[in-house]
């Protein structure tokens, strides 16, 4: 299964890739006519996308993780729009292949999260000060999940997952599922929409149903949930001329604080030949199977598209 998983995402990877450097130029955000289906140009990559050598340090709890070949691939398609609002599909899904540092037979899923979204421009707005068509607030209906096949609710499963967790076998956790349905609210702002020197994504997140209890470790029975660490997140670039670009991620759950997780990215300049893009990550949320766990995490590679 996770072979056709592995063989599946590859391509979606390389359809993404193919579609976003067809595609001619966004319709300006005054353009009236209507969409038809079928249109190559609506096949659009929809947040990042990137392929890194990828580490994680598992703080507190077990060592250092092999290395890993992480890949995270997001587009959508948009099949109803005037190029002012519009309504599309979206699928975003990640992956780590550990290239013989582990087993993983190829893979293992980390996100697979297919959403329906509603974008309006942000210049339909009147307290906005853009034009562009990049500029947005999006409504989408989304799920997420990791694709995995280990429920730890008997009390077996309970009792294997506690044994695994005393034993630091962190590819055990790797197979836990988890899952979560909820609506999400977005803004995609660039520096010319606020009036403010940095371009802003904002995402909150209204929760339906969450899969993502935890019956094992410390945290076993306290009711910890998914929305205790992810509720917002927010990022901030910045383009530093000649340097590429720079962005700071926040994200922060009902439990505040205590929770939260931060994140950095640098992307090389434009005018490179390859784009080159570094990000690391401090704190929880780095795998959705074993969100509540810290895992510092640095990665090396090549950004296509970014938000």
């Amino acid at each position: 299964m996770k072979s056709r998983l592995f063989i599946g995402a590859l391509a979606a990877w390389f359809a993404g890739l193919h579609a976003a450097s067809a595609a001619p130029t966004v319709k300006p955000v005054g353009e009236t006519a209507e969409i038809e289906l079928g249109d190559r140009a609506l096949f659009r990559p929809y947040e990042d996308s990137y392929l890194l050598l990828h580490r994680m340090k598992n703080n507190g709890w077990a060592g250092d993780d092999e290395r890993a070949l992480r890949a995270h691939y997001s587009f959508h398609y948009v099949f109803i729009g005037n190029g002012r609002r519009d309504v599309s599909l979206s699928y975003t899904g990640e992956f780590d292949f550990y290239m013989g540092s582990r087993p993983s037979d190829p893979v293992v899923n980390r996100i697979s999260n297919p959403a329906l979204h509603v974008r309006w421009a942000a210049s339909d707005f009147d307290f906005m000060k853009t034009a562009l068509p990049t500029d947005h607030f999006d409504l989408g209906l989304e799920h997420e999940s990791d694709g995995q096949t280990i429920e730890v609710t008997s009390a077996r499963e309970v009792e294997s997952a506690q044994r695994a967790y005393s034993g630091h076998d962190r590819p055990y956790f790797d197979q836990v599922s988890r899952g979560s349905n909820f609506f999400s609210f977005a803004a995609v702002l660039s520096e010319q929409a606020t009036g403010w020197p940095v371009a802003i994504h904002a995402r909150a997140r209204a929760y339906l149903g969450q899969n993502t209890a935890v019956t094992w470790g410390p945290l076993a029975g306290s009711g910890v949930r998914l929305s205790d660490y992810d509720r917002l997140c927010v990022r901030i670039g910045k383009q530093v001329g000649s340097m590429g670009s720079i962005e700071v991620r926040w994200t922060v759950g009902d439990s505040g604080f205590k929770t939260d997780s931060f994140g950095l990215g640098w992307q090389g300049p434009r005018h490179w030949p390859l784009p080159l893009y570094v990000r690391v990550n401090h704190g929880p949320l780095n795998t959705l199977s074993n969100y509540t766990q810290r895992q510092d995490s640095v990665g090396i590679g090549l950004r296509f598209a970014a938000f």
